[in-house]
């Protein structure tokens, strides 16, 4: 028999998907009819075309529904707008979805956009505004690792990003009335941090009520996402459906009838969306919910897989851009591990355990084990002990989400005495969750990079999984097996791929805007980082770099100078990869193991290369910038000099101290173009071939200088600029241009 609810999911993916990335539409047409052929591939021809029919004429549904939501990628910067902020207590981001170009116009359409704001004090939760500020594009990828946030914004059809420097209140326009769940989460959110002590208080409110407006300290956040246990800092799709569970388990236990369980269900559902912030995974919990309920009320039963097909079509419908969306798929993945894996996987498990022992167990593997491969791919890192941590800490959600929501209705309801003493018990067991996510945080193996090079392998192993672990969605035993086979020589061909890829060396000059930093690769897999850019790049670009290049721990860190913008990120990249070594100019203090670089001559490299250290004669009553430690890098016939932040009176010390020894293939402007740096004389010494300048875009400063540009156009040396370019890759005999795919130029001797 035909499944109405799988043509509806598979239609509704389909559509959506390729309305939102421009997929072409027989491509879309094929796709959605072989999904459905091989889900139906047990009935007879005539009703798998039938089946396929039915799906293809949703996908155009969905395709036509992306259509609806108004956006433009090319929206003006100087436009008169006003926003409904739906919710500004997140103290530097509102969700706006109301965007009105040119008011009084009575043709108006409501973009989607991002709004950033730091001025105070913040718009009330579902207030109208007119906002003074500026608007800015999305920038493209620009470095190794990085998320396409020009494609994410493209599928989620937001327009650009607005960052607030003025807003004025509309009070001739109500606000509106979803203001209520935010106003209802903060009063939540308060009665908690009035009786428990920080960042406890923290954790226990974003565990129940989600992470939006509440600050976690970055290092518990750093130590739960190590241990792969970052799903819980946030109100995932598993605690609003236990949530949901418990309270229509309720209504059933107490007889309710039907139709006043569909009532109050449907109540509840929407006071726990609109408490919980809303997001993907609580939109599918809450639909999965009100499905439940409302099969219950006509007394119609669903098997669990058919109640996901059918959350999609709905989420599809209600908003497209839920689809494409990464919380959408790992919370999928998830939802049928739970739903379809755990009784699968506890079958297996030795006989000797008991239910509750293997269903423990079966619950904090398999959803690590589905969403694994998508957190690969989305972010270069998996968490090996997440299966281990998940285990542990699963127990001690379910006791903080149950005891801490009702504790925290019962005191915001006036009974603050049991309130606060249910408080204490979550707050004892989020204090064992933090010491799980600590201990499993510093484990050795507790992350692992996934390189680059992995491709779409993930996402083959994704699929191979769930292909061994719902067997009844493709019911022929052929088309079956086919379908794995096909993923495991996608796999195969991965792993040969990586396996035989040649180990080369790499040196890349990261884009960190207005700022420094460079990585160093040896084909042994020793790394260097000389700078770390300014405060939260690396935690932005300098990690998911390094992931993206498999690597997890530093062997040498090297600051040349203790400015911000050469040693903000300092912090994150030695809390993130632990360096064995860090050399600096002696002129500052990182951590008590620094090595002052003058009792530093060279830095050997595997393969022959070395790194030659340089630090100027002291120069008195001279900046911190003359004072930067230079590095000449060395490879075969490759050589590339970084100088820092060096200006004229260094670059004289420099050349007056090592002359000839200078020479490099490639010299990384000083102080990011400044026209106090590259003098004619360091020029001249260097000889080199090509010249980076590492500046943030539009960067008040002007750098590259035109002055410098001038000199180096003089000299015939090209220019290559991150702030243009983006990161630039040295690698065998090819440079890639982050910011150009299309431009890997051919090194070329000189």
């Amino acid at each position: 028999m035909i499944s109405i609810a799988q043509c509806l999911g598979i239609g509704t993916v389909v559509g959506c998907w390729a309305g939102l990335t421009e997929i072409p539409i027989p491509i879309a047409i094929l796709v959605a009819g072989t999904a459905t052929a091989m889900a139906h591939s047990d009935l007879p021809i005539r009703q798998v075309i039938q089946a396929a029919l039915l799906t293809v004429c949703v996908a155009g549904f969905g395709m036509w529904r992306v259509t609806t939501i108004p956006y433009s990628s090319t929206l003006g910067r100087h436009q008169t707008v006003e926003i409904q902020a739906i919710d500004a207590s997140t103290p530097r981001f509102w969700r706006a979805s109301a965007l009105t170009l040119n008011p009084g116009n009575s043709d108006l359409k409501r973009f989607r956009l991002t709004v950033s704001s730091a001025s105070t004090p913040q718009p009330q939760p579902g207030q109208v505004i007119d906002v003074v500020g500026k608007w800015k594009g999305s920038i493209p990828v620009s470095n190794p690792g990085q998320q396409d946030f020009q494609a994410w914004q493209r599928a989620q059809r937001i327009s650009g990003h607005l960052s607030v420097t003025k807003w004025y209140a509309r009070p001739d326009i109500a606000p509106s009335q979803i203001r209520w769940g935010a106003v209802l989460r903060h009063r939540l959110v308060s009665r908690i941090q009035q009786a428990l002590p920080n960042p406890h208080a923290s954790v226990i409110a974003a565990i129940i009520l989600g992470d939006s407006g509440i600050s976690i300290p970055h290092e518990i956040e750093r130590q739960f996402k190590r241990a792969g246990l970052t799903h819980l800092l946030v109100v995932s799709g598993s605690q609003v459906s236990l949530v949901l569970g418990l309270g229509i388990g309720a209504l059933v236990g107490l007889r309710v009838n039907r139709g006043w369980q569909l009532t109050l269900g449907t109540i509840l559902n929407l006071v726990v969306y609109g408490v919980s912030g809303g997001g993907v995974s609580i939109l599918r919990a809450v639909i999965m919910s009100q499905v439940m309920i409302t099969g219950r009320w006509i007394r119609q039963s669903t098997n669990p897989l058919e109640l996901l097909w059918l959350t999609v079509g709905v989420m599809g419908w209600i908003d497209p851009t839920t689809i494409v969306h990464p919380g959408t798929l790992l919370s999928f993945a998830a939802t049928i591990g739970l739903a379809i894996g755990v009784p699968q996987v506890a079958s297996m498990l030795p006989d000797t355990w008991s239910d509750r022992v293997k269903t423990t167990v079966s619950v904090a593997v398999v959803p690590t084990m589905v969403t694994t491969p998508i957190v690969a791919t989305l972010s270069h890192t998996a968490s090996p002990v997440g299966i281990l941590a998940n285990l542990v800490a699963i127990p001690l959600v379910e006791v903080s989400v149950i005891v801490g929501l009702i504790s925290t209705l019962v005191a915001s309801i006036g009974i603050p005495v049991i309130g606060d003493w249910g408080l204490w018990i979550t707050y004892a067991s989020v204090s064992a969750l933090m010491m799980v996510a600590e201990w499993a945080s510093n484990l050795p193996w507790a992350t692992v990079g996934i390189g680059g090079l992995w491709g779409i392998a993930p996402i083959a192993l994704l699929g191979l999984i769930l292909t061994w672990l719902i067997p009844d969605q493709v019911p022929n035993h052929r088309v079956r097996s086919g379908v794995m086979i096909a993923l495991l020589v996608m796999i195969g061909i991965m792993v040969v791929k990586v396996a035989t890829a040649p180990s080369q060396f790499r040196v890349v000059i990261l884009d960190v805007g207005q700022g420094d930093a460079t990585l160093i690769q040896s084909p042994g897999g020793q790394t260097i980082l000389i700078d770390t850019g300014k405060p939260g790049m690396g935690d932005q670009v300098i990690t998911p770099a390094l992931r993206y290049y498999g690597i997890t721990t530093l062997d040498t860190l090297i600051i040349t100078h203790f400015d911000d913008d050469h040693m903000g990120g300092a912090a994150e990249v030695i809390t993130e990869f632990s360096p064995k070594e860090i050399i600096t100019n002696g002129r500052g203090i990182i951590t008590s193991r620094d090595i002052t670089a003058p009792h530093v001559q060279t830095i050997p490299l595997n393969g022959g290369g070395i790194i030659q250290l340089m630090y100027p004669n002291p120069i008195e009553n001279i900046d911190d910038n003359n004072h930067s430690v230079c590095a000449l890098v060395k490879w075969n016939t490759m050589s590339w000099l970084i100088t820092g932040d060096l200006e004229a009176d260094g670059e004289r010390a420099l050349i007056a101290q090592f002359g000839s020894d200078l020479q490099a293939r490639v010299l990384k402007l000083g102080h990011h173009g400044s026209k106090t740096s590259t003098t004619l004389d360091l020029l001249t010494t260097t000889q080199p071939a090509l010249a980076i300048a590492s500046a943030g875009r539009r960067n008040r400063y002007g750098h590259p200088h035109p002055v410098v540009l001038s000199r180096l156009a003089q000299a015939g040396i090209p220019v290559l600029r991150t702030d243009q370019d983006g990161a630039v890759e040295f690698s065998g005999s090819t440079i890639r241009l982050w910011a150009k795919p299309a431009n890997t130029l051919r090194w070329y001797e000189r």
